[in-house]
């Protein structure tokens, strides 16, 4: 008992830090310059991404984030019946929803408060502040906490959202980054943290209750990783101790070792149509997972160094030979490459400090 008590008052003591700390995934010290600005500029005074910005809604509340299930098409067939699955092929229909909107508001408080962070220079704090305020704050245009309508399929269930739809809002762990930073520069009042906080609460009840919520966290592939790791952000931001712990401790056993073999295949992710499209993806997630817990005292990655350099080495070998890939990932052989290389950048940027 008196280890468990110890254990909680160590990681009590972990999230208050990282509740104060500044970024616990981005590197601040290797910002790409050319990555933010000019770009960044073209943000200032522009109108802010928001989920109410649509014709029509399908659930009826422009609040809600409603987005279409990419990889769904018609049925040429039977062109009222529900839309059919083609695996890793893009319909054009979805960017007229909402996930063009949350992936622009994503980046632009990426780049805003790391080009705040850079310049000191007031202009890209206000415009990120509008940002974020309009999204979660603005009663007017603010995004209802929930996922209940994300990669809806059409004519199927109401139209009603997927639990495989949660994976979009991954880019919170973008949007928490850059509060944390603004935070620590002073320029996030008490008042707007605790609206932020509130929403986040919400939206983390709603992870962890609803139906959708429930089925990702318990689907076998980068699924309940990316469940997984966007929750535990979401916890240290909020500061729900007991919830994250319980994530940390079972990650290994659940995620890990149950996703990642002993040779380094994923093979949720290897019978894909995009294979290691989706081993690098999940892979990402793992990564920034051993990120953050080294940024609040927890060397994760060294504890599960063996398993998590098997993927990376499996996943280079089958880089290696073109002729294993299919055509679509032969096309992408060299953003593929660059991907990985960022993973082993990222874990080489905790094992040397």
């Amino acid at each position: 008992m008196n280890h468990l008590l110890t254990i909680f008052l160590f990681l009590v003591a972990i999230l208050g830090q990282a509740q104060e700390s500044s970024t616990l995934i981005w590197n601040l010290q290797r910002l790409n310059r050319s990555a933010i600005f000019p770009e960044v500029d073209t943000y200032i005074g522009t109108p802010s991404p928001v989920v109410t910005d649509k014709k029509v809604s399908i659930s009826g509340d422009p609040h809600n984030f409603e987005s279409f299930s990419m990889y769904f098409w018609p049925d040429t067939l039977s062109p009222d019946s529900p839309y059919v699955y083609r695996d890793c092929l893009r319909n054009p229909e979805g960017d007229t929803y909402d996930l063009k909107k949350i992936n622009a508001l994503a980046r632009r408080t990426r780049l805003l408060s790391q080009a705040y962070h850079l310049t000191r220079n007031q202009k890209y704090a206000n415009q990120w502040l509008t940002d974020i305020q309009a999204w979660f704050i603005d009663k007017q245009t603010r995004m209802n906490p929930n996922f209940d309508y994300a990669q809806f399929v059409k004519n199927l269930n109401n139209n009603r959202g997927n639990y495989f739809g949660i994976i979009e809002a991954y880019v919170f762990v973008d949007i928490i980054e850059s509060i944390r930073l603004m935070r620590s520069y002073g320029q996030l009042d008490r008042s707007t943290d605790r609206k932020l906080q509130k929403w986040f609460r919400q939206f983390a009840r709603w992870l962890r209750t609803s139906p959708l919520g429930i089925k990702q966290s318990q689907a076998p592939n980068n699924l309940s990783v990316a469940y997984d790791v966007m929750s535990c952000a979401i916890d240290l931001y909020i500061g729900d101790t007991p919830h994250f712990n319980f994530l940390m401790q079972q990650f290994a056993d659940r995620r890990l070792y149950a996703q990642i073999q002993s040779d380094g295949s994923q093979p949720q992710e290897m019978r894909r149509a995009l294979p290691l499209t989706y081993a690098i993806y999940n892979l990402q997630h793992v990564t920034d997972f051993c990120v953050m817990l080294y940024h609040i005292g927890i060397d994760y990655y060294h504890q599960h160094q063996a398993r998590i350099d098997a993927a990376i080495k499996y996943i280079q070998q089958q880089l290696a030979d073109t002729t294993r890939l299919n055509a679509a990932e032969q096309t992408d052989h060299h953003s593929l490459t660059v991907k990985t290389r960022m993973i082993q950048a990222q874990l080489q940027s905790i094992s040397t400090k």
